[in-house]
């Protein structure tokens, strides 16, 4: 899916797409409650867990890791020697002693190519960014397609080249900048000339990104249970909680979106037409838009029909179009546009799309660094090993981008 701001409307013109939906306060206040409820419920569920972690790590009985796992096979393991399968040793104070055990028991060389390992793994961090999406980006996609978005913000989220550029004062700046509204548009391909190749490939793709996802946290986690963090060797979790906390901080993002706005509307933008959450969800599928009176539009042939690729201004045609063949909902797109309205409070000081603006990009920050300080301080992990882990997280997330794009 593409996703792109559109901006190009004034405030006025933006503030009056909500002058219609008064009708839905009710539904849209019950809404806020319980994104409240669920905001307030994950924050709570994120603080406990990371006292868990930082104090008592209660998990080092649970999960059994082995330094050096499989990636020495030709090297003596010293695992026996050093008393790793006793749980003692990997309580707080005792694990140096284990990691210096597994160093007395390496040759030089071996050393030298584990602080290689641990240099090489530390830029992965900084080769996902490259090609990471931007937060609104991942925002959107959530938004319209929740597997996808947890899928591409598995292992990295993309902020500014100008970080916190967005954060300067309302009195400021283009008019567009200082509204209380926002919108962007997610362009949706349709696949194919029937609606089997269609709903077919839709389904394939998921398939594909999703797998690709859960394939780097299984080998995430395979490299967390290899190796140790110098400073908090006793935590079982941190490299694995660096694809954790990427996730949660799209989830949490989400629900601080909706817990601010006072508005989140989706409209089919060829039809004009609003769409609930859940038809917003199926539509990327179905490629069926409710008509305005709630009557389900038939999906014809013609709706599938290949044409030649067009600019995401063609799916503005007007009925008099020569490419309409009836109502406004059966003219044949080979894409078409989902349309995401989100307003502000107008007189808030702390509800802003600047306060907004950071949060989202202080917790991609922070995440960052987190990641790179972790690998960069993981031990045991030699070159081999870590180029591998990097070349393969690096390609599988590269091709769940494409596929994202593309389908």
């Amino acid at each position: 899916m593409h996703d792109r701001w559109n901006m190009d409307s004034s405030p006025q013109q933006q503030g009056r797409e909500f002058t219609t939906t008064n009708t839905t306060q009710p539904t849209i206040s019950r809404w806020r409650r319980i994104s409240t409820y669920l905001l307030a419920l994950y924050i709570a569920l994120i603080v406990v867990f990371s006292l868990l972690i930082h104090y008592f790590s209660p998990l080092t009985n649970v999960f059994r890791r082995r330094p050096v796992g499989v990636f020495w096979t030709d090297h003596d393991d010293p695992y026996y020697v050093c008393r790793a399968d006793d749980p003692a040793s990997w309580e707080y104070g005792a694990c140096s002693r284990l990691i210096g055990c597994y160093l007395d028991h390496f040759a030089e060389i071996l050393k030298s190519d584990i602080a290689t390992g641990a240099t090489i793994a530390g830029l992965l961090p900084t080769i996902l960014l490259a090609t990471a999406a931007q937060p609104i980006d991942l925002i959107s996609q959530a938004l319209i397609s929740p597997h996808r978005g947890l899928a591409t913000a598995a292992f990295t989220i993309g902020f500014p080249t100008s970080l916190f550029d967005r954060l300067r004062s309302v009195h400021h700046g283009p008019d567009n900048q200082r509204s209380n509204i926002r919108t962007w548009n997610v362009i949706i391909p349709v696949i194919g000339n029937r609606p089997f190749y269609h709903i077919a490939t839709k389904l394939s793709m998921d398939i594909f990104i999703v797998g690709g996802a859960a394939g780097m946290l299984y080998y995430n986690w395979t490299i967390n249970n290899a190796v140790l963090v110098l400073w908090k060797c006793e935590s079982p979790l941190l490299v694995f909680l660096w694809p954790i906390s990427c996730m949660s901080w799209l989830v949490l993002v989400v629900l601080v979106l909706h817990f601010m706005v006072d508005e989140l509307l989706f409209e089919h933008e060829p039809s004009k037409t609003l769409l609930t959450w859940w038809q917003t969800m199926r539509l990327p599928y179905t490629v069926d838009c409710p008509s305005q009176d709630g009557v389900a539009g038939t999906q014809q042939g013609n709706r599938f029909r290949m044409l030649s690729r067009r600019p995401v201004d063609a799916l503005r045609r007007t009925d008099s179009s020569p490419l309409s063949s009836g109502p406004s909902l059966q003219r044949p797109f080979d894409s078409f546009c989902i349309k995401i309205s989100a307003r502000m409070p107008a007189n808030s000081f702390i509800f802003t799309w600047q306060t907004f603006d950071l949060i989202v990009e202080i917790l991609a920050t922070a995440i960052y660094f987190y990641s790179t300080f972790i690998l960069l301080g993981c031990i045991f992990l030699g070159a081999v090993a870590a180029m591998r882990f990097t070349s393969i997280i690096a390609s599988v997330y590269i091709m769940i981008r494409v596929l994202g794009r593309f389908c």
